[in-house]
């Protein structure tokens, strides 16, 4: 259990220097994490996404080419703290479940990946990815065609997937 201890406190004192919790590469984002996931496998993706989703994220927001290494570090560290610091404020509230954890991680994730995304699309292709996103049909989600919905009964359920899919109605 050791090796899952936070190297990076995050009390005061340490907020105050800066050094004291940089993040440089995709091992130290590795240790921030570990708390916050179980899987070593999912542990290690997660922390190098994070840490390579904020590189660019930081490269974009601070418009620095290969010129600026030294600034494009701390644009990159800035950026993660700040989402570090959003997965530590959703896991601070009292006792939390390994589950509740990774779903923070999890949905943390997914916001950098849309902000790089919208950081590296062009408006045209951004709005095109929105359209497409918010298009969804009841079909579309599987698992919802399995479960009994607004009270049906099993017949009646099995009657509204036999309206969709002879297959869909057979699985059940």
């Amino acid at each position: 259990m050791e090796a899952h201890q936070r190297p990076f406190s995050t009390t005061l004192a340490s907020r105050d220097d800066p050094a004291a919790r940089m993040i440089r590469n995709a091992d130290d984002a590795r240790q921030v994490l570990a708390p916050y996931i179980s899987d070593e496998q999912e542990l290690t993706r997660t922390a190098g996404d994070i840490f390579r989703l904020a590189g660019r994220i930081a490269e974009r927001r601070s418009n620095v080419g290969d010129n600026g290494n030294s600034s494009i570090t701390e644009a990159r560290h800035t950026v993660l703290r700040n989402y570090i610091d959003q997965i530590e404020r959703g896991v601070s509230s009292g006792k939390v479940s390994v589950d509740d954890k990774r779903e923070t991680v999890t949905r943390v994730l997914d916001e950098m990946r849309a902000e790089h995304l919208r950081l590296h699309s062009s408006p045209e292709a951004h709005r095109a990815h929105l359209e497409i996103e918010g298009f969804s049909r009841a079909t579309d989600d599987l698992r919802a065609l399995y479960e009994p919905q607004d009270g049906r009964t099993q017949p009646e359920h099995a009657s509204r997937l036999n309206s969709i899919s002879l297959c869909a109605r057979d699985l059940v």
